[in-house]
């Protein structure tokens, strides 16, 4: 690099004085190039300043539609770069993963949205490019550590000694001493242990991280040999300015008999003034201090030109230059033009349609008023009291002695048909300068709607429409965005950072230093979520293809699956709520899971097997059963048929027996009767035979 020359380039001399690095910033600072006029006019008009009104008689009605344009850009641009999706990632290397890319693409988003208020600096860098041509951005990383105050009680003197032996804690403060709380125990109540105390402990604690600062483009200044702001290393020297309270630079480490003998800062010379001007004295610590800071490549100690910063205020060199491994500032300007530091904002190609928008409605007011009110003529000799016309309110009396000939109304001309036209005029160009038509914030959607066009049509419509949205928000990322979350990187790998992300669904310490080195960072944006709506369709479409392939199986696995599934969901703007399989432990679980699916599908096989042996014994069971049955029925047919036989026989012999009995009763009767004759007596021969 060339050596600066008395406007910002490397001088000659290797050796700087402090007076000579001094008079270095100063003339950087007096004659280097900023957006400071056209932010100021970009401004007014911005806040709806300006035009100003030529004759305080008229209507003084402004047009917004420098701030209509610039909003609707800033909504565009923020929707892109707030949503869920990562416009802006990690990409894996041949030593990389992608779960690994992923980390790392959670990790500089954590310290960028989280740690950050990555949506405000967004918002701001946005807004300042817009309307003041310019962003600035500074990165680096702040050593805080804060002393925090946590009660406790209940602690015995031990465990409070052993507190105090900890290197993090600051002091510590007992308040209240109790006796230790009765336990029970054989002999009786006892006390457990000594006395124990409450009290405050303080602790230090490290609140140091990478800080991201947007800066005020009013307050930033290039060297005049500058041509490319996007590049660090092409920027001669920058020079930097801020109000910082006199006791901020005392706590950032400088020596205070310098920080003392700074002058206070004087008013500031533009329209913005700073919240913590409170105008006290200089001897305060609350006393605003002007301080400039330089990013110059000087062969300061050295042959070559290195990046050295230079922190200066008033005539005072507040520290000892420092080399710089690389800048910790980065800008971007929206519509770039080659060969110039700063290009053109889009405030800028609306003010010229805001101002003839302006005087356009205003001049349609004011013909309204005037057929309203009417313009009349009068002759002053017949009025009575001429401020009644003057004033001419409404059911007003004019006090006059000739009614007919005092007052006449002037013919007014009629509002000229062409001042509609001139007004859809100005929309149409302020839309084909930003970009951002009607039917992309969807207004007028019913018109077009009721002129029988597709919604395919429609689509192409706003996807037109959007082209330069889409080029705006592609330089943003490309050209800041992306080499800002680099130098966040870089910084977070340097100061060993650590982070708590979320990493397959659970929360994992990181420590970024440990990790592969960087990828790479890449760029994907979609304009508006209807296109990553659209382009998830169609990865969606693709994937029912692949998976409804019978032959792809093979080579379209889980892990493919999972990477267009993420896929889907960062184009939708939503979280993965899926575990990447590709993960050791997810891997584990996996084995895990199919070791329990195989036990349990062999235990339902033996429940399986259990079952069909339980209903064949069930089958053979009722076979028996029939069996048993059948033999049992014919037993009962056979004692049946064995009991009629026994009966039968029963009945022959009982018959049988009952004719014996029978012939030998007779033959006992006539034996009785011829023995009866015989004695003449009577005779019982059947009783002793009965009892015999």
């Amino acid at each position: 690099m060339a050596d600066m020359d008395t406007t910002g380039a490397a001088e000659q001399s290797v050796n700087y004085s402090d007076g000579e690095l001094v008079a270095l910033v100063g003339k950087c600072w007096d004659t280097g190039t900023d957006a400071r006029a056209s932010a100021l006019a970009n401004e007014s008009f911005y806040f709806g300043e300006r035009p100003k009104a030529a004759d305080t008689n008229t209507s003084d009605y402004v047009s917004m539609a420098v701030f209509d344009g610039v909003e609707d850009l800033k909504a565009k641009m923020l929707r892109t770069f707030c949503s869920n999706r990562d416009v802006v990632r990690f990409n894996p290397d041949g030593e990389g993963t992608p779960e690994m890319a992923q980390v790392k693409t959670k990790a500089v988003q954590r310290i960028f949205h989280h740690d950050n208020n990555g949506y405000k600096i967004l918002h701001d860098a946005i807004h300042d490019a817009f309307v003041s041509r310019l962003c600035a951005v500074r990165v680096g990383y702040r050593e805080r550590k804060v002393s925090v105050p946590r009660e406790f009680s209940g602690l015995t003197r031990e465990q409070i000694d052993a507190a105090a032996a900890r290197e993090d804690v600051v002091r510590i403060d007992i308040e209240t001493e109790q006796a230790a709380p009765m336990v029970p125990t054989p002999l009786g109540p006892a006390p457990l242990g000594g006395n124990v105390y409450s009290g405050t402990i303080t602790v230090r604690e490290d609140r140091s991280k990478v800080v991201i600062e947007v800066l005020d483009p009013l307050d930033v200044r290039f060297s005049s040999g500058t041509v490319d702001i996007s590049n660090p290393e092409r920027i001669p020297m920058v020079v930097t300015s801020t109000r910082v309270p006199r006791y901020q630079l005392l706590q950032d480490g400088f020596d205070p008999q310098v920080v003392d003998a700074l002058p206070p800062a004087g008013p500031v010379d533009h329209v913005r003034r700073d919240p913590l001007d409170m105008g006290v004295g200089a001897a305060s610590t609350m006393d605003m201090v002007e301080v400039r800071e330089a990013y110059a490549w000087l062969d300061y100690q050295g042959t070559e030109p290195e990046l050295w910063q230079i922190i200066v205020s008033g005539a005072h060199l507040l520290a000892p230059p420092e080399r710089l491994a690389r800048s910790c500032l980065r800008f971007w300007t929206p519509h770039m033009i080659p060969h110039r530091a700063i290009g053109i904002a889009p405030a800028d190609v609306l003010i010229d349609g805001q101002v003839g928008e302006s005087n356009t409605i205003r001049g349609w007011i004011d013909n309204v008023q005037r057929v309203n009110t009417g313009v009349r003529t009068a002759n002053l000799s017949l009025i009575r009291n001429p401020s009644d016309l003057i004033e001419n309110p409404i059911g007003g009396i004019i006090d006059t002695s000739d009614p007919v000939g005092a007052i006449s109304v002037a013919a007014q001309p009629a509002l000229s048909p062409a001042t509609g036209a001139l007004l859809e005029i100005f929309q149409t160009e302020r839309e084909q300068r930003t970009g951002s038509s009607r039917l992309s914030r969807g207004l007028q959607t019913q018109d077009v709607l009721t002129h029988q066009n597709s919604a395919d049509m429609i689509n192409q419509l706003i996807d037109v429409s959007s082209d330069r949205p889409m080029m705006l928000a592609r330089s943003f990322a490309e050209m800041f965005l992306k080499p800002l979350l680099n130098d966040v990187w870089a910084i977070a790998v340097e100061e060993d950072v650590s982070l708590t992300i979320e990493v397959n669904g659970r929360l994992t310490p990181v420590r970024v230093a440990q990790l592969p080195p960087s990828d790479g960072l890449s760029v994907d944006v979609a304009l508006t979520p209807d296109q990553g709506d659209t382009e998830a369709r169609r990865v969606l479409t693709v994937h029912t293809m692949l998976a409804q392939d019978p032959q792809m199986a093979p080579l379209y696995g889980i892990n493919e699956r999972y990477r267009v599934y993420a896929h889907i969901c960062g184009l939708l703007g939503m979280p993965v709520w899926m575990k990447n399989p590709a993960d050791p432990q997810v891997q584990q679980q996996m084995q895990q899971a199919q070791q329990k699916q195989a036990a349990m599908e062999q235990l339902q096989m033996q429940i399986a097997q259990k079952q069909l042996e339980l209903r064949e014994r069930e089958v053979r069971v009722r076979e028996a059963g029939v069996q048993i049955k059948a033999v049992d029925d014919q037993r009962k047919h056979a004692g049946a048929a064995d009991k009629l036989n026994l009966d039968a026989t029963k009945s022959a012999a009982k018959q049988n027996l009952d004719a014996q009995e029978f012939a030998w009763r007779r033959k006992l009767d006539v034996a009785e009767y011829a023995l009866e004759d015989k004695q003449d007596r009577p005779v019982a021969l059947g009783n002793g035979y009965k009892g015999g």
